[in-house]
C-alpha cells in the first residue's frame, strides 16, 4: 500500500490531504465493496474525527451512489436528529451512518447489527463506548464488528492488544481501562514498526493475566443472595402491567399536541410513532414554554423508542414539560372559559347548561402533604337553569362529542346577551360543589386522623418504654395533627374552568 500508510502512525489518514486518503487508503475501497455486497444491512461507522466522517460520507454518496447520513459534533441538534431519523428508516433510509467519536456519544442505534470501527481509539473505554451504540436494550441480534486493518500497522497491533490482552471485543470488561493504564508505557514503543513482535506477545500475556486476576477478585465480591432477591416478581409484575397500560394511553399525546398548538410551539413530526421535534415558535403565547429547550428538542411518548434514543425526551405525565403545562393551566385563567353550541335534537333549542370544574383548595404547610387525603381528582358539575347537577347522567366524553365551538366574536356576543342566565348557572354550580365539599371534607378528616393520629399514639406508647423518644417529638406530632385538621376544616372549592353551553 501507499508509503504514507507505512510510517507507523496510529492514525495515518490525518497526515495526508483528503483526496490522497480517499484514493489510496485500502480501507475506503474495502468499505465501498462491503456496503455494495450488503445492500439490505444497516451499518454504523465510527471514526475519530468529524473531518474523516465527512470525507467518507461525501465519497460514498457522490461517487459510489450509496445512501448515507453523517453525524458529528459540528452539527446542531435538529440536524443530528434528522440524520438519525433518516438512518432509522427501514426501507428508504440511509444504509450507513458515519459518526465521529464525540458526535456519536449518547446515541443508540440498536436496530443496526453491523459496526465498522474505521480506526482504533486510544483507550478501551472509548472502544466500549463505540460498541455500546449498538449493544443496548432492544438489540435483537448478534453485533457484527468490522475492523479494516493495514497489515503490520500500529492499528493492527493495537487491535491485538484490545482483543487478546483486554478482551474488549468479546465482553464489557470493568478492568480493561485499569489494566490498559498500567501497561501503556510499555505498550507505546511496541506499536511502532520497530517494535518487537516477541515483546508484544509477552506484554499481551502479562496484561491478560493481570486482567483475569482482577476479574476474579471482582467476581468474588458479588453478593449472590442479594442478586437473587433483587426483583420480587409478584410485586414487580403488576407494576410493569400498570406501566404498559399507561404507556398505551394516548390522552397525553392529545393534551400536549393541543398545548403546543395553543401556545405557539413549532412542532415537526419526527417520522417515528408518537415522536415530535419541538422548537420555540416565532409567536409563542409565553416567552418560555415549560421544559422546552431554547435550541429545540425531540420528545417521544413511546417507551421503547425513547429508550433506544437517549437524547430524546421520554414524554410521560411526570416529565417536567407536562408538569409545567399542567401547573400553568392550574394557576392561570387564560383558556379556562369557553362557549359551546350543543347539537342534540332531543334538547330544546335555547337550553343553557354550565359545565364547571372545581379543585379542592387548601392553605397549609407543604410538609403536611394534605393532597394524600384530598386527592387530585377534579370535581365536574353540569348545572342546568333549574339548579340540578346532571354530571352523573351526562359524561364529559359524550357531551364533548356533541359540542361545536363558535369563533371568539360570536362567543363574546353570546355571553353579553345571556349574562344573567350565566351568572345564575354559576351560582347553581357553586352550590352543587359546596354540597360535595362537605362530604369530601369529612372523608379527608377521617383519612388524616387515621394516618397521623395513629402515629401520635405510637410515639406516646414508645415514650413510656423508650427514653430515647423525646417529648419534643410527641409534641411535634400532636401539633402536626392539629394543624392538618384545622387546614382541612378550612378547605374550599376553587373554580378551575367553565363552559357555557347553549343548545341550537
Amino acid at each position: 500500500y501507499a508509503p504514507w500508510l507505512a510510517k507507523g502512525a496510529i492514525w495515518p489518514e490525518t497526515r495526508v490531504d483528503e483526496e490522497t486518503f480517499l484514493e489510496q487508503d485500502p480501507r475506503v475501497s474495502w468499505l465501498t465493496g462491503w456496503l455494495k455486497s450488503h445492500r439490505r444491512d444497516k451499518c454504523l461507522l465510527i471514526t475519530r474525527t468529524a473531518a474523516i466522517a465527512e470525507a467518507l460520507e461525501t465519497h460514498l454518496r457522490l461517487r459510489e451512489g450509496i445512501r448515507t447520513a453523517v453525524f458529528h459534533e459540528a452539527m446542531n441538534l435538529l440536524e443530528r436528529d434528522r440524520a438519525a431519523a433518516y438512518f432509522a428508516e427501514p426501507e428508504m433510509g440511509a444504509q450507513i451512518l458515519l459518526c465521529s467519536e464525540i458526535g456519536s456519544e449518547g446515541r443508540n442505534f440498536q436496530f443496526a447489527h453491523h459496526l465498522v470501527l474505521f480506526d482504533m481509539p486510544d483507550n478501551p473505554d472509548q472502544l466500549e463506548q463505540r460498541i455500546g451504540r449498538l449493544d443496548r436494550i432492544g438489540q435483537t441480534e448478534t453485533i457484527n464488528l468490522h475492523v479494516p486493518l493495514l497489515a503490520g500497522s500500529a492499528q493492527a497491533r493495537l487491535f491485538r492488544w484490545y482483543g487478546e490482552a483486554l478482551n474488549v471485543f468479546a465482553q464489557c470488561s470493568p478492568t480493561a481501562q485499569n489494566v490498559h493504564e498500567s501497561f501503556i508505557a510499555d505498550l507505546k514503543p511496541l506499536l511502532r514498526p520497530s517494535g518487537s513482535e516477541e515483546q508484544l506477545d509477552q506484554l499481551i500475556m502479562e496484561a491478560r493475566a493481570e486482567r483475569e486476576l482482577l476479574e476474579a477478585e471482582l467476581a468474588g465480591g458479588r453478593d449472590r443472595l442479594l442478586e437473587l432477591q433483587s426483583c420480587r416478581q409478584d410485586i414487580a409484575q403488576p407494576l410493569v402491567e400498570a406501566l404498559k397500560t399507561q404507556d398505551n394511553d394516548t390522552r397525553l399525546d392529545e393534551l400536549m399536541l393541543a398545548a403546543w398548538e395553543a401556545f405557539g410551539v413549532h412542532v415537526d413530526d419526527q417520522g417515528q410513532p408518537r415522536t415530535w421535534i419541538l422548537q420555540p415558535g416565532e409567536h409563542q403565547l409565553i416567552d418560555a414554554f415549560p421544559g422546552l429547550d431554547p435550541d429545540g428538542m425531540t420528545v417521544c411518548a413511546d417507551r421503547d423508542l425513547a429508550l433506544a434514543h437517549e437524547d430524546w425526551h421520554f414524554l410521560t405525565w411526570e416529565h417536567p414539560m407536562v408538569q409545567g403545562v399542567l401547573d400553568w393551566m392550574a394557576t392561570h385563567t387564560q383558556g379556562m372559559v369557553q362557549v359551546a353550541v350543543l347539537r342534540n335534537k332531543s334538547v330544546k333549542p335555547g337550553t343553557m347548561l354550565l359545565e364547571a370544574w372545581y379543585q379542592p383548595s387548601v392553605l397549609a404547610r407543604r410538609d403536611l402533604a394534605l393532597d394524600r387525603v384530598l386527592g387530585h381528582e377534579p370535581l365536574r358539575i353540569l348545572a342546568d337553569i333549574n339548579g340540578r347537577n346532571l354530571a352523573a347522567q351526562v359524561s364529559a366524553a359524550n357531551l364533548g362529542k356533541q359540542l361545536d365551538v363558535p369563533d371568539a366574536k360570536l362567543a363574546r356576543s353570546v355571553i353579553k346577551a345571556h349574562r344573567t342566565e350565566a351568572e345564575k348557572l354559576v351560582s347553581s354550580a357553586d352550590a352543587a360543589a359546596e354540597a360535595v365539599l362537605d362530604s369530601l371534607r369529612e372523608q379527608a378528616l377521617v383519612a388524616w386522623h387515621t394516618l397521623e393520629y395513629s402515629e401520635l399514639q405510637r410515639l406516646q406508647a414508645l415514650a413510656k418504654i423508650n427514653p430515647s423518644v423525646r417529648e419534643a417529638e410527641v409534641t411535634q406530632q400532636r401539633d402536626r395533627v392539629a394543624a392538618g385538621e384545622q387546614a382541612l376544616r378550612d378547605v374550599s372549592m376553587q373554580l378551575m374552568a367553565v363552559r357555557l353551553i347553549i343548545a341550537a
